[in-house]
């Protein structure tokens, strides 16, 4: 099954898959609504976002690759870093932001859009 967080459709991660499975075991158990289910599940995918492949459309209107490197569950936001491009450009998005999309979307038809001005550091 998959998974949509924000615009990301992932496929469960394979270390989550038990603890969604004990937490269904748990729900029966102590017979908790489906919503509290939900929002629990909800707060683990918002973790297992760290280190999640995506392809990231940059501010200037280029399809990159990247990677999840940061989630900061109280705002729902997630912390991009542009593959093949320095920390400088790294930069905090909505976890439901439309500019971030499943990891290939456009990347595979684009290939990588590097510029060569944003691997210059910035001092």
């Amino acid at each position: 099954t998959t998974r949509l967080v924000g615009h990301l459709e992932l496929g469960p991660p394979k270390l989550m898959q038990p603890y969604i499975k004990g937490l269904k075991q748990v729900q029966h158990e102590l017979d908790l609504p489906d919503d509290l289910l939900y929002l629990i599940i909800s707060f683990l995918h918002m973790v297992a976002l760290e280190d999640e492949k995506c392809d990231v459309l940059d501010t200037v209107g280029a399809w990159c690759r990247g990677t999840v490197i940061g989630v900061d569950l109280e705002t729902r936001r997630v912390r991009i870093h542009y593959d093949d491009f320095i920390a400088y450009w790294d930069e905090w998005m909505p976890a439901n932001d439309s500019r971030i999309v499943a990891f290939g979307e456009w990347t595979r038809f684009l290939g990588k859009n590097v510029a060569k001005s944003r691997l210059i550091s910035h001092s």
